[in-house]
């Protein structure tokens, strides 16, 4: 119980911080975001297969994307 309400302070307070962001400031945090997640994307490649090559765990993130975007193109 304490735990939900933590949760919901700091969801109050990342949604008070947004609304104060500039557009440019938005972008730019959409920005890493998305960094940050294909970074962690990566570290689960190598971890899933730790043969791979920097080459290959990077071929397979940009197919991962890929198919996310495939994905995305048959929502309504």
């Amino acid at each position: 119980m304490e735990l939900d309400k933590l949760i919901a302070q700091l969801d109050a307070e990342d949604l008070e911080q947004a609304r104060n962001m500039t557009p440019s400031q938005k972008l730019r945090a959409g920005g890493d975001l998305f960094d940050d997640a294909c970074r962690w994307t990566l570290a689960g490649i190598r971890r899933q297969h730790p043969k791979f090559t920097p080459e290959q765990a990077m071929d397979e993130l940009r197919r991962r994307l890929d198919q996310a975007e495939a994905m995305e193109d048959l929502l309504p």
